[in-house]
């Protein structure tokens, strides 16, 4: 999935008003394309997912949506305690990232 305007990603992104039309799977993805382009990406997809999923759960919350499943998703893909602490500073490096681009589009368009 991908949104080629700031303007179009960034009200999807944070449109608290419709959190039923994938707000957090577009987050999810989004969170895909920062973290597992070029070098270094994980190979292994269940980590691939652990780290999206986790990012997708942190902006979602933090923007105020609810009735998130991000635990159960990332059960099924076997995710652990230990996985997630061997991850966890690039999972929030990254929610951090989207939230400051996201806190910053929405005080340019008056939302904040």
């Amino acid at each position: 999935m991908f949104i080629n305007s700031d303007q179009a990603l960034f009200k999807c992104a944070i449109d608290r008003d419709f959190p039923s039309a994938g707000t957090k799977t577009l987050i999810h993805e989004i969170a895909h394309e920062v973290l597992h382009q070029g070098e270094g990406a994980p190979s292994k997809r269940t980590i691939r997912e652990l780290e999206a999923e986790s990012v997708a759960y942190i902006v979602a919350k933090y923007f105020g949506l609810d009735g998130l499943a991000s635990p159960n998703y990332i059960a099924l893909y076997g995710a652990t305690t230990e996985l997630i602490m061997q991850h966890l500073a690039r999972i929030r490096a990254t929610a951090s990232d989207i939230i400051n681009a996201l806190s910053q589009k929405e005080e340019l368009v008056g939302l904040a």
